[in-house]
């Protein structure tokens, strides 16, 4: 029988001592060693690798730009690490004066992985300019009003909602900067850009911050944010319709059953306008529902004009684009037109050229730029400066005038004015109203003269000619260039019908076609969009001449 076999024995390891070092004293050194590097490496190779801070940046009012040493790093607030050292920092945000200060950074060298330094600026933005951060949102509103659709991917941006929170910080800060007047017909006047729920929901949250300085709303910003809209619709002839219009699917057929005033038929389409019978006038000739022609025209400082009797608008709403899908679905309106003398053509390259003579200084593009209703600095000028009065040394002296910006078109009616005799003593002369060109055009529709569209143009709009006068005696007043008017474009102007205070945009309605368009893009209804800075080949200007108290430049 074989011999029994034993059972296995547990090998040992027996260490050895290392330079006569026992392996019980270099084993926990060796630990120790271990521990050490690795402390070392958590909490003071960071603060070796990376001495500095970790820096807040905040202001009121927030989203301001930071630069450190003139490099953007975002807008307030935001986090940035900056090594240890000596800093410029600027802070700066629209229509406010600009933070700078010199910052000295320094480090932690312990524990600055888990716990860095940190510091916080927080930098009040003062001097604030309550007029330019005006202007610049309502460029930036309108812009983006008339110019886009709103979609998924295309949301209506917050400008409105800065816009009151800037203001509102302004009114807290310095009370004694604040505009009340101003920012008061900037709110309500902004509802006739807003065609969206999120338009909508833009304005009401700029008025609650408006009125709640700045900050978050409270009960007071939202009760103030309800009187500003019972105030709008005080001055509004469609406001129920407009605000049925506006707020969310869900919920506008539960507001329609609310709101009182009727909605018009939105499938009518443009009436005859009908003219008035005339009082007195300058010349004292009696002017019936539409007599000739030649019997209503006026010579006034060196220009013709054809008195045109008061009569009612009355039709499809266009809103604030020209296409006739939208005259089809867009709400019925009507307004009154007063009696008017419109100019008979376009006003010239030699009518222009002596307004230079006499007033040099709208030689240069920046007197257009300085007397824009907004921010030149607010507004794309799209290389007018190079453009402006391009070709008035070269066009013939009876073409209309182009590349005139309306600042500058504007300057040529009240200078105009000043040219006026005794005999009209109380009238002026400026820009037409878009209501008067489009009341001007439905009157020649009986019998439309010829127009000057694509189909017979040349490369150039052609000369004022007797030949394409209409019914009220005005050539052009549909083709040959888009004539410029004294109406700030909003999206919404036409639905919501305001008739209180507003702030000019910046962008002005345009009105006609021009040379380069087909007859069948142009009717009396047809509206367009120009910033009026713009010198472009496609627009020009025609006069009115009006009673002092009749409508106002807006």
């Amino acid at each position: 029988m074989a011999k029994e076999q034993g059972a296995a024995r547990p090998a040992t390891v027996r260490l050895r001592p290392i330079a006569g070092v026992a392996p019980t004293t270099y084993i926990p050194l060796l630990y120790g060693l271990i521990l050490a590097f690795l402390l070392f490496m958590l909490l003071v190779f960071p603060g070796l690798r990376r001495n500095g801070s970790q820096v807040e940046f905040r202001s009121f009012p927030p989203a301001a730009a930071v630069y450190v040493e003139n490099e953007y790093i975002g807008s307030t607030p935001v986090k940035e690490f900056l090594p240890r050292g000596t800093y410029q920092v600027r802070i700066e945000r629209p229509g406010f004066s600009s933070y700078t200060r010199e910052l000295e950074i320094g480090g932690r060298l312990v524990g600055s992985l888990v716990a860095p330094r940190r510091e916080e600026i927080v930098a009040l933005l003062q001097d604030g300019d309550s007029e330019s951060i005006i202007r610049a949102a309502a460029w930036e509103a309108t812009a983006w009003g008339v110019a886009r659709d709103e979609r998924r991917s295309r949301p209506h941006p917050p400008v409105l909602s800065t816009a009151g929170a800037d203001i509102g910080a302004i009114r807290s800060t310095a009370p004694e900067q604040s505009k009340p007047e101003l920012e008061t017909a900037f709110f309500r006047g902004m509802a006739q850009n807003v065609s969206s729920p999120r338009g909508l929901a833009d304005l009401t949250s700029g008025i609650v911050r408006w009125h709640s300085g700045g900050g978050a709303a409270g009960p007071a910003g939202l009760a103030a944010a309800v009187n500003e809209y019972l105030e709008i619709r005080a001055q509004s002839d469609r406001f129920d319709e407009w605000l049925s219009t506006v707020l969310p699917e869900e919920i506008s057929s539960a507001a329609a059953d609310v709101l009182t005033a009727p909605v018009s038929d939105p499938t009518a389409g443009h009436t005859e306008p009908v003219a008035e019978e005339d009082g007195d006038r300058p010349d004292n000739r009696d002017v019936g529902r539409l007599s000739p022609a030649e019997d209503r025209l006026v010579q006034a400082a060196g220009h013709e004009f054809v008195y045109l009797p008061a009569g009612r608008l009355s039709g499809a709403n266009t809103g604030g684009h020209e296409t006739r899908e939208n005259a089809e679905i867009a709400p019925a309106f009507s307004t009154d037109v007063e009696e008017f003398y419109l100019g008979t053509g376009h006003v010239t390259v030699a009518q222009f050229h002596r307004f230079l003579e006499e007033n040099p200084r709208w030689q240069d593009f920046d007197s257009v730029a300085g007397a824009s209703a907004a921010d030149a600095e607010a507004i794309p000028k799209r290389e007018s400066s190079e453009r402006y009065l391009q070709d008035i040394d070269d066009a013939p002296a009876a073409t209309p005038v182009r590349f005139v910006p309306a600042p500058a078109a504007d300057a040529y009616a009240e200078w105009v004015t000043t040219q006026l005799g005794e005999e009209w003593d109380g009238y002026r002369v400026r820009l037409p109203r878009e209501t008067e060109l489009e009341y001007a055009a439905l009157l020649d529709k009986d019998n439309e003269p010829e127009r000057h569209f694509r189909e017979r143009a040349g490369e150039r709009p052609a000369p004022v000619e007797e030949t394409r006068r209409g019914p009220t005696g005005a050539a052009d007043v549909l083709g040959n260039l888009w004539s410029w008017t004294s109406d700030s474009a909003f999206s919404a102007d036409r639905l919501l019908a305001y008739n209180g205070p507003a702030v000019a945009s910046g962008i002005r309605v345009v009105r006609g076609g021009s040379w380069a368009n087909s007859a069948q893009e142009i009717d009396p209804m047809t509206r367009g969009t120009q910033p009026e800075v713009w010198a472009t080949p496609m627009v020009g200007f025609r006069l009115v001449l009006t009673q002092e108290d009749g409508p106002q430049y807006r």
